[in-house]
């Protein structure tokens, strides 16, 4: 698949829910081929593990990827929950983490402003939810449910690119610009 690749010369190069041990060869093929397109773009699948840069190292450096939630996001309660989740487990807290941890919050609003166990009244409570300041915004700006139980907010989505930063090739936020880690932003075409 590399040198199929590196025969059709692309600009820009998707690279669709890899799984890990795939991922790894991919990147480290590609840079032993010279494949550069402008950009390789993951989604959120084995890029985003810790792993993942923890085996590619170098061979990392320009992919994009997406995610709901970075260590690094400039948003409110981020820093903080991020700092005590590292601090209580010993690992970071990770774009998954982040979002159980804002489904676990949203569930303790929910369960206070209903006062009760039934059912009712916490269908209703859900239904009325629209939290727009608070710890979930680590996840999302604004939790608000539509008339189907949805949660159709994807407002939280940022882009990430591997980077080198002070000597060491890292996973940054580089969008949205308000979002981005400080200092940062994305490179394009890609810096190999």
């Amino acid at each position: 698949m590399v040198t199929k690749v590196k025969a059709a010369k692309p600009d820009v190069v998707l690279l669709a829910n890899s799984f890990m041990p795939a991922a790894v060869m991919m990147a480290k093929s590609f840079k032993e081929q010279g494949v550069k397109p402008k950009a390789f773009f993951a989604t959120s699948a084995a890029q985003s593990d810790p792993d993942y840069l923890k085996n590619a190292g170098d061979a990392a450096l320009g992919v994009f990827d997406v995610s709901a939630w970075e260590p690094d996001v400039n948003r409110p309660f981020s820093k903080d929950v991020a700092k005590k989740f590292s601090d209580k487990y010993g690992v970071l807290l990770n774009n998954e983490t982040a979002k159980e941890y804002t489904g676990v919050y949203v569930i303790k609003d929910v369960l206070e402003r209903a006062g009760s166990l039934e059912s009712d009244k916490i269908r209703d409570a859900f239904a009325a939810t629209d939290l727009q300041s608070g710890p979930s915004q680590i996840y999302s700006n604004r939790v608000k449910f539509d008339g189907t139980g949805t949660f159709p907010d994807t407002s939280s989505m940022v882009l990430v690119q591997f980077k080198r930063v002070n000597g060491k090739v890292e996973r940054v936020t580089v969008g949205p610009a308000a979002q981005a880690r400080e200092g940062q932003k994305y490179t394009f075409p890609a810096e190999y």
